[in-house]
């Protein structure tokens, strides 16, 4: 276990520190006990980290971003570096039974581990979700990097300074989690057909028509997910809307989910061995009591949700979730960009910055959405670039045996966009080439 002493100038900023530490420690097995000294100590007989400049005033004054930071190479990587403005000094310096930390990596982790930025943050885009470009890690280009996860690597290379065979993962093999939000099934004939026809394929057009008419929507494709996720053998998450009422112009569901189509479908789903949860509609996270309500509306036992069009605002989405019971949410991703949004890897239970302490639920960071890559307000990806944006981070989660999420959408499977269908088969292969371990999220839920 590694063990914190904050020297008493710093006491304002111990339990932050402290959260950085107990998640370290979810991630590290100690074969023995360390202590980590945070302050300006002179002579200290374990690990020592040197504050940044000015971080009590930053935290006290809650200011939104660092007026000091850099960019460190660190095992061919740059990673941000807060509260210093160079890096004259050098990242270790070691003494015959210590190792000292010249940079503030404990208060850095927080920083983006607590989504302190967007607490403090006013900025919206249209759908009320803090927007990816006001990012600091997008700013610096970082956002395809888990951050914190090298900051704890950079410990643990500290201990291992002292001590070689002190410390390591607690789990080396990476997990991935595959998820499908449920958002449209009944209407991909329209869609479909309105594309087919500006490409003149007409026949094409008339087909999602007949099968609306005399079979199933082109999107209602569920039996077609199973047997590509059977053929993979993976087991994945689906996320379903309760209600298809428009949240003024902004549409939820095209579908009823009591109807018998629906909860047919959601049976087999289940029968077949994977999980159903509830996707909240839009404005979920933002007015209190309305997951509640959906969650009873829901009918179904489920252990955690995901907001309709990630649409979380911190901290009040935070507070909700917290407050609806539910043991976990996996909303924390950009809509605009694929990547860490935390900078980190791994489950965690998020940071109550206004009662300083930690929630309760558990939250999946998401790192890659097909959405995302394809759409042109987005970062409008063509195909045969799709797997160069996402193998990256798929590296990165397995450098650090994290937990890697992806959202794939039902309507990428069939029809116009069929082709992400296939991409989808070829980054489940990819992490399988890994020796990934396929998880439910559910899972996790002690």
């Amino acid at each position: 276990m590694l063990k914190l002493v904050v020297q008493k100038e710093f006491k304002k900023l111990e339990n932050k520190l402290q959260y950085v530490i107990d998640n370290f420690n979810t991630v590290y097995e100690m074969i023995s006990d360390f202590t980590i000294h945070y302050g300006e100590f002179s002579d200290i007989n374990g690990i020592g980290i040197k504050p940044g400049s000015d971080v009590l005033e930053f935290f006290q004054f809650d200011k939104e971003t660092p007026n000091e930071y850099f960019l460190l190479n660190y095992k061919r990587t740059k990673i941000p570096i807060l509260f210093n403005s160079s890096s004259d000094d050098e990242l270790l310096t070691y003494n015959q039974n210590n190792v000292r930390i010249n940079f503030d990596i404990l208060l850095s982790a927080f920083y983006f581990l607590s989504s302190w930025q967007e607490w403090h943050s006013k900025e919206v885009d249209k759908y009320g979700r803090f927007p990816a470009e006001s990012h600091l890690l997008y700013k610096l280009d970082c956002l395809k990097i888990p951050v914190v996860n090298y900051y704890f690597d950079i410990l643990a290379d500290a201990i291992k300074e002292i001590d070689k065979k002190s410390i390591q993962l607690k789990n080396s093999t990476f997990k991935t989690i595959i998820s499908h939000d449920i958002d449209e099934c009944t209407t991909g004939w329209l869609y479909n057909s309105f594309w087919y026809l500006k490409d003149f394929k007409i026949l094409k057009s008339f087909q999602m028509i007949f099968q609306k008419i005399f079979r199933n929507d082109i999107w209602f494709n569920f039996d077609k997910i199973i047997e590509v996720e059977k053929k993979h053998e993976i087991k994945s998450s689906y996320f379903f809307i309760p209600t298809n009422k428009k949240y003024g112009k902004i549409k939820n569901s095209d579908y009823k989910f009591h109807s018998k189509p629906m909860q047919d479908a959601v049976n087999k789903l289940e029968s077949n061995g994977h999980e159903i949860a509830i996707h909240g509609s839009y404005g979920t996270g933002f007015i209190n009591g309305m997951m509640e309500e959906e969650l009873s509306q829901f009918g179904r036992e489920t252990k955690g949700g995901r907001f309709h069009y990630l649409a979380i605002k911190i901290p009040d989405s935070f507070d909700i979730i917290e407050k609806s019971g539910i043991k976990y949410d996996s909303s924390l991703g950009f809509a605009q960009s694929v990547g860490f949004r935390t900078g980190y890897c791994y489950p965690y239970f998020p940071y109550d910055i206004t009662n300083n302490r930690k929630y309760t639920f558990l939250e999946f960071p998401l790192s890659i959405m097909d959405i995302t890559l394809e759409n042109k307000q987005y970062m409008n990806c063509k195909l045969n670039n799709a797997t160069n944006i996402i193998n990256p981070i798929i590296n990165e989660v397995e450098k650090f045996g994290g937990v890697l999420t992806i959202l794939w959408h039902n309507k990428f499977f069939s029809g116009y966009k069929y082709g992400w269908g296939q991409t989808f088969e070829v980054v489940v292969e990819y992490c399988k080439s890994k020796h990934t371990q396929f998880h439910l999220f559910k899972n996790f839920i002690k």
